[in-house]
């Protein structure tokens, strides 16, 4: 089982992703990578907030219930902090207007289910293989040296792939 753990606690079961309905593109894994940090660099340059940025980069993942030597899915989970939460919401706001022209589809934008009511926006990418789930956690109401910083998680997600004849993950 795949789960992420994002710096402010949010939890992302990668494995119970269901494929099934959509058919499996044969891609190696570099190219899914390279596709996905193409697309995370154009959410960043969308949000157009010039604050810290994790550095990890795009990862395979499973996909549930096939394969883990064939298929995969790519994961690629960073954020933005560092900067006024006036300007973490202005981002929010240029990817809620920037990213369809973009070549994404926004699906949702305003408070998610959790308690706090995080500003959330969840977009699909142009070829319908990358999702992209946004949150601004608003911490600006903390206060004290150890306070939570605010910050824009960013957790992009692929449909599940296969990897050509001859290759494995």
């Amino acid at each position: 089982m795949v789960v992420a753990i994002l710096s402010v606690g949010l939890w992302i079961d990668l494995s119970k992703k269901d494929d099934s309905a959509s058919s499996t593109e044969v891609r190696r894994a570099s190219d899914a990578e390279d596709e996905a940090a193409r697309l995370a660099s154009d959410i960043f340059d969308a949000a157009g907030v010039k604050g810290k940025v994790t550095k990890p980069g795009p990862l395979t993942a499973e996909c549930a219930g096939k394969d883990i030597e064939k298929y995969y899915r790519i994961i690629h989970f960073w954020s933005i902090w560092d900067v006024p939460i006036q300007d973490l919401r202005q981002g929010m706001e240029n990817l809620r207007e920037k990213l369809p022209g973009r070549g994404w589809s926004v699906e949702k934008y305003g408070p998610d289910e959790s308690p706090s009511r995080s500003l959330e926006l969840i977009a699909g990418s142009r070829n319908g293989k990358f999702t992209a789930v946004i949150h601004l956690y608003d911490k600006s109401k903390r206060s004290g040296p150890k306070a939570p910083k605010s910050i824009i998680n960013v957790a992009l997600t692929s449909t599940c792939f296969q990897a050509p004849e001859g290759e494995t993950v």
